[in-house]
């Protein structure tokens, strides 16, 4: 149901892939005799994707192995009755499909044999009941092997082989050999293997991928991704039947071939030998065929090769792979280069192939812009700033690929030009001269310049081959082919098969449609249509024109007609389809789930109690808060002392079973587009939604706590305001289908601010964004929203919160911090956190480890130094405080009995069942080192305190950081507020690990930033009442205080490879990306100076600018904005109160910003600039009087080294300073 999500890349179903199923070595000579380095071929280690392996083979046997590579990171996570060994170095087991295999022991045989052609031990005398009989080996039989399992008995599910991606890539593995498929190909957004290989060629892992068992059809190929090898399956010189699978059409695939029929390789023996019930036979070597069998031959090459060239790309492999490989007889196939591509694979060339063509991580996105994908797909599968420029005129074709290939239309003639770039990888002072092998009187083939010299290694020289040809017939010649060869005397064998023309008309084999998935898809029409309208009647009207077999009142689950126009319903994804493409619809997106994005705060902000406020105008104002509800009992809720609800207010009490409103809480909704039975009332059962509100207007509430931490007073920004609730959460989570019923309400209802701490996991185009969708429409009725920047950091482009109309907030910590304290037997005392509120009467406990305390034969030791629960020997616990390795051991040490638990910090205090202390990794050590140092270690943890830290406010390790990845000229977040370990209200239906309920609660979180700033906005807005929403946005962000760059530095370093090196203060300015324009200041807030207004028009503009075109643009404003047929503008030209560019790396660079500012202070004033501007002088006799200039940046080029870099604008009248952030940056290494 999310198929049309823009800021996932794509969103498909888990397929389910299937298996594609030795004198091979000696046939490809490549004998034992040949050159070997066993020392670094150890150090290889080998991913495999498959159903397991059986550990206990001779294959897999780990004698003369020393320890893993130092490398390996990964772990032996192998289920019941599975253990590694130095040979067999990790395992995984991953099951979404919820089979009854526990164990990445091999069931099936398919992995076995896989893995041990890729790297099994030499075996003599390995046979299948004689037959075949010799020796068993893998290519690379020193290396070490990583097994994922994610196959079993119906297939292999796609959301599995994209999980053992995301872990092979991060344990260390240098090749993955994955011998599964898809029957046919998949758009490369769609297809789990591809999208786990790009990752891994992005990170310098070579995947190799068997070509698939669908032949002899053309276009049966269903492994297509030009970053990974796609291999064919041959005999060898041991007779049996030839099988070879076809190519796609786009690009040469297959790759190339290798051996894959009649086999001999490890087997599995519980593995099944026929599908007969009656077979019991047990084998430990059988002989198999298929692609699956080719792949894992090429995979020990590709090892082989890396023991030499360590340090060659992914590309650099797979082009010596190719372009060494055997000439084949194409009259031995029908098909020919379709059927075994650049040739059969040649290990002992392999390894020195003189020539190499390298394509990397941005030739990959440049080739993707060719075929189509936009800019912010690209972003968002590369994870940096690649660009598509509008008028792409590149193709696939121009990929710098080993291979050459192109379709053109049949019987027409033609000219193609392949632009290619080789870099000599074999001797300095070498020439190669082209040679064009072409027995195909269709075409002609020239190479220019046809003659390369190099002076180094490593040079790079560029040629182009053009192809004419008078055209190709559909019929009798289909397909020509010619071959180009690069030679220097000494390496003749730089071949690649360059030209493979593929008529039009010749037959293609369809991709499979998608299964259908009925889902909640959300239909935005844009604004509402002034005049008399019936929006149900049209929204009705619509579905009756496109659904097939529902009627239209089943099939809508609600209708937006109050703020904007749209309307959410049930469709199938053909439906979808059909509804997108009608006039009148802006677009159709699938209702999401959105995340909570989870006091002395105010003190801390230099917000008092003493400071000025109005509390007759400030109970005017109405905050609206989307969440999870409220438990309108707390003391933070009462109304006591408020009068009447304000007379704008035009919302209504409808909370549902056992909910009342009063004079505080003045109203409150319910939307369920989930039908979630077991919650029924706006009241809060999950305690996130009170907090918030009571963060944002809660009551001061005297001695609030948490079990007595934190003791003081709690209250909200603005305690006499009222709240209006929208509870959009349940359980399971957020529906975008009723956050934008909840707008819809809210904008109608009559609030000032809306605060909504929740957000999406990834960033998605402004029209499929509810709360982009929503704030929108808020803005333009003068209603400001404010939006927690996301709980993603600290990774760079991780904030998902990007719409210029709405304030985007950090979190960051305050000058409270709360510590525990834990002191061992030998004296130590060791500072760490948790929310601790027990005590142990002072007494010591025995301290275990939880590697010592592991249940006979249940885990390993890996688990049991994690403190998993069941791994735990609760006998040996018990009354003893746990250490543990992991952020979670509290749990496994509750569920055993133990006194008390000591684990690993990962930045953020939670409340405990038991006496927990988080220790840092350095003291976690020094514990460990204690319980070692003697037989009697002892210890005890202390209750939690609250100190002072002087280091605040410093912006929250989890806190999503900027750039923006949809608007990269739109800086997000706007500015950073307290959300580390803040006191609020709560429901007391939730209980705390220990089991109990309470009033208030301690959370941290970028939710719990998010309605300080709505507090904040509330309050300004009780002093401006007629402000607009961008006004007070400006209000907040220019008179933020700025923060200590280098304190927030830590915070950002593990974005940035740069943090392999010191960094010098100068270079600090990455900080900017995490807390915008600085720390939210409550008290300046209320009297800026000066504010960046920005209008409805403003940003119907700036939409022209992002490529929106008129027709979208009046349907989302519900005027009549137009965008000029050349907009020449770009969004930087915002009216926006911070300044962002991104350029690209090492050329020189001018940007203007041009802006105007709003005189909100002192008539007759003047306002002098810091920085160059023009002009810099801003003299204003009125108030509301506007000034306009230009901010100009110029620099000589940005590098990676040095990516980002920010200076401040300020306006400052001698009372007022008015900041502004400029940023530039340029592409990150991450």
């Amino acid at each position: 149901m999310f198929a049309g999500k823009d800021g996932v890349v794509s969103i498909f179903p888990s397929k389910l892939l299937q298996l594609q199923t030795t004198r091979s070595w000696d046939f490809m000579g490549f004998s034992e005799t040949i050159q070997r380095k066993p020392a670094v071929e150890s150090d290889v280690i080998v991913g495999v994707i498959d159903t397991g392996i059986w550990p206990e083979s001779p294959s897999f046997s780990d004698e003369g192995f020393g320890p893993p590579p130092k490398k390996w990171k990964g772990v032996c996570s192998g289920g019941k009755n599975f253990t590694c060994n130095k040979k067999v170095i990790g395992a995984q087991l991953y099951n979404s499909l919820n089979d009854s295999d526990d164990s990445v022991r091999d069931r099936d045989g398919h992995g076995s044999h896989t893995a041990s052609i890729a790297a099994g031990n030499k075996i003599k005398g390995a046979s299948f009941y004689g037959v075949a009989e010799g020796d068993a080996r893998g290519g690379v039989p020193s290396a070490r092997i990583a097994v994922y399992k994610v196959c079993f008995r119906i297939g292999c599910a796609d959301a599995d082989v994209l999980a053992a991606f995301d872990d092979a890539i991060s344990d260390g593995v240098d090749i993955i050999s994955v011998s599964l498929g898809k029957q046919s190909a998949l758009n490369l957004n769609e297809d789990s293997l591809a999208i786990g290989s790009f990752h891994a060629m992005a990170k310098g892992i070579l995947t190799l991928n068997s070509a698939g068992n669908g032949g002899p059809n053309t276009y049966s190929v269903g492994s297509v991704a030009p970053w990974m090898v796609s291999i064919a399956a041959s005999t060898t010189d041991r007779q049996i039947i030839t099988k070879v699978v076809l190519g796609n059409g786009t690009t040469l695939a297959p790759d190339i071939t290798a051996p894959g029929v009649d086999i001999l390789a490890a087997y599995s023996p519980v593995a099944p030998l026929t599908d007969e019930a009656e077979d019991k036979r047990s084998v430990k070597y059988t002989i198999l065929s298929g692609t699956s069998m080719s792949c894992p031959h090429v995979a020990g090459i590709a090892a082989y090769i890396k023991t030499f060239h360590p340090d060659w790309s992914p590309s650099a492999i797979q082009s010596a792979l190719i372009t060494t490989a055997w000439p084949m007889n194409g009259t031995t196939y029908n098909d020919g280069e379709l059927a075994f591509g650049s040739g059969h694979v040649d290990p002992v060339k392999a390894v020195s192939p003189g020539l190499v063509y390298e394509a990397l991580k941005a030739d990959y996105i440049k080739m993707m812009c060719s075929m189509g994908y936009d800019t912010k797909t690209v972003r968002l599968v590369s994870g940096d700033n690649s660009s598509c420029p509008k008028d792409t005129k590149g193709s696939p074709k121009d990929l710098n690929y080993p291979s050459m290939a192109v379709k053109v239309e049949a019987t027409k003639s033609f000219k193609v030009e392949f632009p290619r770039t080789v870099t000599n990888v074999g001797c300095a002072n070498s020439t190669y001269k082209a040679t064009v092998i072409n027995t195909n009187s269709h075409i002609k083939v020239q190479v220019n310049p046809d003659t390369l010299s190099f002076k180094l290694e490593k040079e790079k020289k560029s040629f182009v081959v053009t192809v004419v040809g008078q055209g190709l017939d559909s019929v009798e010649t289909p397909v020509a082919s010619a071959s180009l060869v690069w030679s220097d005397g000494t390496h003749s064998t730089t071949r690649s098969w360059d030209f493979i023309g593929f008529s039009e008309t010749i037959k293609r084999r369809p991709v499979v449609e998608s299964n259908i998935i009925v889902g909640v898809y959300i239909v935005y029409l844009g604004s509402l249509p002034k005049g008399e309208f019936s929006p149900m009647s049209q929204h009705l009207g619509v579905l009756e024109d496109v659904l097939e077999g529902s009627s239209s009142t089943d099939s809508l689950v609600r209708s937006y007609k109050r703020s904007f126009n749209g309307f959410a319903a049930r469709l199938t994804e053909k439906e979808r389809e059909k509804l997108a493409n009608k006039e009148g619809v802006v677009s159709v997106f699938p209702s999401r789930i959105l995340k909570l994005q989870t006091t002395r705060s105010w003190d801390f902000m230099g917000f008092s109690e003493a400071a000025r406020q109005k509390p007759a105008l400030e109970s005017d104002v109405i905050i609206g808060v989307f969440d999870t509800g409220i438990w309108p009992e707390s003391h933070s809720f009462s109304d006591k002392d408020f009068g009447p609800p304000p007379r704008k207010w035009k919302g209504v009490c409808s909370g549902g079973k056992n909910f009342t409103c009063n004079k505080k809480v003045i109203g409150a909704r319910i939307y369920n587009s989930l039908n979630y039975t077991f919650d029924d009332s706006v009241r809060d059962i999950d305690g996130h939604g009170s907090h918030t509100a009571s963060i944002a207007a809660g009551n001061n509430v005297e001695n609030a706590s948490l079990h007595g931490i934190a003791q003081g007073k709690a209250r909200g920004g603005v305690p006499s305001a009222r709240l209006a609730i929208y509870k959009v959460c349940v359980a399971i989570g957020c529906p975008s289908a009723d956050i934008l019923a909840a707008f819809d309400d809210a904008a109608a209802d009559g609030v000032d601010i809306i605060s909504i701490s929740l957000g999406l996991d990834s960033a998605v185009a402004l029209e499929e964004d509810p709360i982009a969708i929503g704030a929108f429409h808020a803005m333009a009725g003068g209603i400001l929203t404010v939006n927690s920047a996301g709980n993603k950091g600290p990774g760079l482009f991780s904030i998902y919160s990007f719409a210029p109309w709405m304030v985007s907030v950090a979190a960051s910590t305050i000058d409270r911090k709360i510590i525990d304290k834990v002191v061992l037997g030998n004296g130590t005392e060791l500072k760490g956190r948790s929310f601790n509120y027990f005590t142990m009467n002072g007494s010591m406990y025995p301290l275990i480890y939880g590697k010592d305390t592991s249940r006979a034969n249940a885990c390993n030791n890996f688990l049991s130094k994690l403190c998993v629960a069941d791994c735990l020997n609760k006998s040996a616990v018990r009354g003893k405080i746990l250490l543990c390795e992991s952020a979670y051991g509290d749990e496994g040490a509750h569920w055993a009995g133990a006194a008390g638990s000591i684990k690993l910090d990962i930045g953020v205090s939670s409340v405990v069942p038991l006496p927990t202390i988080a220790l840092r990794g350095k003291d976690l050590r020094i514990v460990r080192s204690y319980y070692n140092s003697t037989k009697k270690a002892e210890a005890k943890i202390l209750k939690s305190e609250a100190i002072k830290d002087s280091s605040a406010p410093v912006v929250a390790p989890f806190s999503s950081r900027g750039p923006n990845s949809a608007i990269p000229e739109i800086m997000k977040p706007d500015i950073t507020a307290p959300g580390i370990d803040i006191l609020a209200a709560y429901s007391p239906i939730p209980k705390l690990a220990d089991g109990t309920s309470v009033e208030y609660n301690i959370l941290s979180g970028t939710s719990m930033a998010c309605p300080h700033v709505a507090g904040i906005a509330a309050y300004v807005k009780s002093f401006h009442p007629a402000w607009s929403a961008s006004a007070i946005r400006s209000a907040l962000m220019t008179t933020a205080q700025p923060m200590k760059v280098s304190a927030n530095l830590h915070a950002i370093r593990s974005a940035l490879m740069t943090t392999a090196r010191p960094m010098k203060a100068s270079a600090n300015l990455h900080g900017v990306l995490s807390f915008g324009s600085g720390h939210v200041d409550p008290v300046k807030a209320k009297s800026p100076g000066l504010v960046y207004e920005t209008t409805k028009d403003n940003y119907t503009q700036m939409l022209c600018d992002m490529g929106y075109n008129t027709t979208m643009v009046r349907l989302i404003s519900g005027d009549n904005s137009s965008c000029p047929k050349d907009s020449k503008g770009s969004p930087k030209d915002l009216n926006y109160p911070s300044m962002t560019v991104y350029v690209k790396q090492l050329r020189p660079f001018k940007v203007e910003f041009p802006r105007t500012v709003t005189n909100v202070g002192r008539s007759n004033s003047t306002y002098k600039a810091q920085v160059e501007v023009n002009p810099s002088i801003l003299s204003f006799k009125l108030k509301k009087e506007k000034k306009s200039f230009v901010v100009i940046v110029t620099g000589q080029g940005m590098t990676m080294e040095r990516p980002v870099e920010s200076a401040t604008l300020v306006w400052s009248d001698g009372t007022h300073t008015v900041r502004s952030p400029v940023i530039v940056y340029t592409d990150f290494l991450i």
